[in-house]
C-alpha cells in the first residue's frame, strides 16, 4: 500500500498555534508527535447560475463525490485502505484498559483496532455508495439498513464531538431569492497527510504480539478490519 494525502481544500500555512490544543486524552498516544495543523480553505458549496441552475464546483486535485468512476473509487480507497493496524499489548493496555482482554485477534495473532476517522471516512463512502445502487451492489452487512444507520448515527456523533467552530457566512442568492450559506471558508485543520502515512505505517503487521503473549482467544478478522 502506498502513502497518500488527502487535498480536500487550499491549503495554508503550518500552524502550532499554542491556543490550539493538539492533541486530546483520548488520541491515540504514538500518533500524538504527528499531529500538526494547518488553515485549510474548504470547497465544495453550490454555485448557482443566473439561469437557475446549480453545480457543486470541485477544484481539488482529487475528486470523492459525482457519478462513480474507478478514479473516485481509487481516490476513496487511498484514504480508507489499511486503516485497522496491530497495537502491541502495551498500548492496548493503555487505550482501553481492562477491557483489552476482549480485543486479542486469534487470526493475526495480536490486537487489531484502527482510528476513527478512518473508520467514519468508511462510513461516509459506504453511504456514498448507496446512491448508486446499479453501479456499488447491495449485498453483504456493508449495504445493509443497519449499517447505513450505524454509518448515519456514527457520523453524527464524531461531527458533534469534534465541534468545529468555524463561522460560515450566508450571502443573497438571485435565483432563490434569499440567502444561502457560502461553505468554502478557511477551518483549522489536523495535517490529515500525516496522520494517514503514520497508519499506513503500522498497516504492516509490525507489532504482532509473539504466540507465546497470547491471553485472549476473542474470533477476531483480517488486517482489512471488521467494518
Amino acid at each position: 500500500m502506498t502513502s497518500s494525502v488527502l487535498q480536500y481544500g487550499h491549503r495554508g500555512p503550518w500552524s502550532r498555534a499554542a491556543e490550539f490544543p493538539l492533541a486530546r486524552p483520548t488520541d491515540f498516544k504514538p500518533l500524538r508527535s504527528e499531529i500538526e495543523t494547518q488553515i485549510i480553505t474548504f470547497t465544495g458549496a453550490p454555485v448557482f447560475m443566473e439561469n437557475g441552475t446549480f453545480y457543486v464546483p470541485n477544484p481539488g486535485e482529487k475528486t470523492y463525490i459525482g457519478e462513480p468512476s474507478p478514479e473516485i473509487d481509487q481516490n476513496w480507497e487511498e484514504i480508507t485502505a489499511g486503516r485497522y493496524f496491530l497495537i502491541t499489548a502495551e498500548e492496548a493496555t493503555d487505550a482501553f484498559g481492562s477491557a483489552s482482554d476482549l480485543y486479542w485477534n486469534d487470526k493475526v495473532g495480536g490486537y487489531m483496532a484502527g482510528i476513527d476517522m478512518f473508520h467514519a471516512l468508511h462510513c461516509l463512502n459506504r453511504l456514498r455508495q448507496a446512491f448508486w445502487p446499479d453501479y456499488y451492489p447491495q449485498s453483504g452487512h456493508h449495504n445493509t439498513y443497519i449499517h447505513r444507520e450505524h454509518c448515519i448515527d456514527h457520523i453524527r456523533q464524531m461531527l458533534m464531538c469534534q465541534g468545529d467552530m468555524t463561522l460560515i457566512p450566508t450571502e443573497w442568492t438571485d435565483y432563490l431569492g434569499r440567502n444561502y450559506v457560502n461553505s468554502d471558508v478557511p477551518h483549522t485543520c489536523r495535517n490529515f497527510g500525516k496522520l494517514r502515512d503514520w497508519v499506513v505505517s503500522r498497516h504492516n503487521g509490525s507489532r504482532t504480539v509473539p504466540e507465546s503473549d497470547e491471553k485472549h482467544h476473542a474470533k477476531g478478522h483480517g488486517l482489512n478490519g471488521p467494518h
